[in-house]
Formats: structure tokens, sequence, C-alpha cells
């Protein structure tokens, strides 16, 4: 059964591109004469490209004193923990400082200034976890039987999505009134998820300070901006030239006084497989009215045979050109497929991921279809 509040969606970032060096952190602990002797467990992401893979590391006490060093990409969450699940969450950072009394979760963390700050944060962030916790409480309160029906379920997830529109809420207020704050980078980074919209992006990211939009962590972000100034609408669409399957050198700017749809596409996915027929079907209405397709495969060269066997199984009656050490998809900040980009006769983008009906709509509406 799944529980409306545990559905998480992780946006996985391609920030294999952009990761830091790997950076030391340290974690140094005093216990005074506390649970000598006991064994301390410290959880965190290992690296930002490996998200899923939880580390594990472990202490043991001795003479009131407990020591954890790793690796990181950038600054990630932790927790240091004992057996009985006791523990105080952290920020891994280069150099961190626990002082402990007679709890774990009473813990004062010092000597670094993510954790210095993310006191502020959590203040900020009350209001959205108590009515998290509430609407938690009545999901495991209620009976089994309960948690099973649809009505129930669907009045948690209004609640779920309430709660998610707060939070947004709190954390915008948040940045705006704390844009040197690292957990204002954090917060902007939960708003937009795996969003790529300038318009949304861009005046959030723009609020943030100076020294925040230049982390590392940041320049995915930054990356995003970078793409968007080259391929938004009313762009030129970057040049560029390949090769067909037959060899043969094709421009993009060989098209130029026609509607050219450039699809990014791979024999290997199933949702490109999906779209084709919706691409075939606008070729062939609009193919003599000034429209046609340039294909762009990310195929790489051991899986070309399955490239040129999907063009004729998927009646693709274009060119394809092969993304040739990802220069194309580079260009075009392509990190996911299908995508595509529609452009006019003049070579400048005008709609970009056309899908189903929609591609269709769009060119009927731009193409003159003469009877």
């Amino acid at each position: 059964m799944k529980n409306p509040f545990f559905t998480v969606l992780i946006s996985l970032f391609s920030l294999s591109c952009f990761a830091q060096e790997n950076i030391p952190f340290s974690i140094n602990g005093k216990i005074g004469k506390y649970f000598p002797g006991e064994k301390l467990y410290l959880r965190y992401w290992a690296y930002w490209r490996d998200l899923g893979k939880n580390a594990i590391d472990s202490a043991i006490i001795k003479d009131g004193n407990f020591h954890f060093n790793g690796l990181m990409a950038s600054p990630i969450q932790a927790s240091v923990s004992r057996k009985n699940g006791e523990m105080v969450n952290v920020y891994l950072d280069s150099a961190v400082m626990i002082s402990i009394n007679d709890s774990l979760k009473y813990s004062k963390v010092t000597g670094s200034r993510i954790n210095a700050e993310l006191p502020t944060y959590e203040s900020a962030m009350k209001p959205f976890k108590k009515r998290f916790d509430a609407a938690m409480k009545v999901f495991m309160d209620a009976p089994e039987s309960k948690k099973t029906n649809a009505e129930f379920q669907d009045s948690l997830r209004k609640v779920a999505h309430e709660n998610i529109d707060e939070r947004i809420r709190l954390q915008k207020e948040f940045i705006s009134h704390n844009t040197d704050n690292y957990f204002s980078f954090v917060a902007f980074r939960e708003i937009i998820g795996g969003g790529r919209d300038t318009a949304i992006v861009g005046p959030l990211f723009r609020q943030l300070s100076t020294r925040l939009r230049g982390l590392s962590e940041a320049q995915y972000f930054r990356e995003i901006f970078r793409i968007e100034k080259l391929t938004g609408i009313g762009r030129i669409a970057p040049e560029f030239r390949s090769e067909d399957p037959q060899g043969k050198h094709i421009s993009l700017s060989d098209y130029r006084g026609k509607y050219i749809l450039i699809d990014f596409w791979a024999s290997w996915c199933g949702p490109c497989k999906d779209e084709m027929p919706n691409v075939v079907f606008a070729k062939k209405k609009f193919g003599q009215h000034g429209f046609d397709v340039l294909g762009v495969s990310l195929d790489k060269p051991v899986t070309r045979q399955n490239c040129i066997r999907a063009i004729g199984e998927w009646k693709m009656d274009w060119t394809t050109v092969y993304n040739l050490d990802d220069h194309i998809s580079k260009i075009y900040g392509i990190t996911s497929i299908p995508r595509n980009f529609l452009l006019d006769p003049k070579g400048k983008i005008i709609a970009r991921d056309l899908r189903g009906e929609d591609l269709i709509i769009f060119l009927g509406k731009n193409i003159n279809v003469k009877r």
C-alpha cells in the first residue's frame, strides 16, 4: 500500500558533469562520560551523482570522544545516531564539532557556517513541519481498513498538496529575507525540483547572493541559463554539422527556408518510440508544405546498427544525424529524450517539446496547407 505522504519525487540532475573535487570533511565529538565504548553511526549521501547510495560509517566512543572523516562533493545532510535510534542531524562541512551532554537529540553542533545557519531555516519552516506532522498523525492513527479507502487517500493527497504549497510559500519568504544563508539555496533547489523553466527558476535564482550563485552545486542552474540564451524561444537555433548513417555531412543551415523540427531520440528510448508515430504523421501531413524533420540520434557507436534498424521500423523518412562526441546534445542542453525544437524558415526557435496533438495543432496554425 502506498502512503501518499511518502511519495517522493527525486530529480536526478546531471550533476556528474559539474561535480566538485572530493572535499574532505571531519566530525569531532565530545560526549563526556556518557555511552563509553558504544558505537555511533554516521549516515549520509556519498555523492550527488550516486544519489540513492547511502553511506554508513561507524566510530567507537573512546575517552569521551569520537571521530568521523570522509569525502564529499558538496555540503550534504547527515545524521549521527546510536543503535537505539537516538540521533542528531548535521550538515557535513569541512569541520564539524558535536558537543553532547546526556542525549544526542540535544547536542550542540558548531564549527561550520552551514550548521550555524541551519537553526534559522528550521525555525522558519516550523509551521510546515507542524502541518506535516499533523497530517502524518491522521494517517498513522487511521485503522488499516481506512488507509486503503480511496476517499480517505484522496483527502490525504489534497492535504499533502496544500502542505507542499505552504512549504513553498515559506521557503520563498525565507529566501527573500535570507539571501546569503546556505539554506536559501537548499530551499531554492527544493522549490524548483528538476524544473528548467527559466521564467520560474530565474527570478528565484537571482534573489540568491553572489556567493550562493557561485557555489559548485549551483553550476547546474548556471548551465540552464547559458543554454537558455542559446536555445530559448525566439533565439536563432545554434548551428551544428554532423554525419548521417551513410557518412554524408549534414548541417542545420541546409534546412533554411523550411519549418524544421530538430528531434532528439535514440533506438533504446521507449518514450521516443511511442512519440514517433506523431512525428511521422506530422511529416506526412505537412511535408509538402514547407515542413521537414532532422533527427539527432543519441545512439552510441555500439548501438548504431539499432539506430539504422529503428529508422526503418519506425518509418522515419527524414534525415537523421549522429550526436558525435555528444556535441549537439551539449549545445542544446539535452539531458533527457525525447526532446524537440521547432524552427521557422529563418532558423528561429518558435516552440519546444511539442508532443502528440500539440505538434499537429501548432503546425496547423503556422503552416499554410494549400488544398
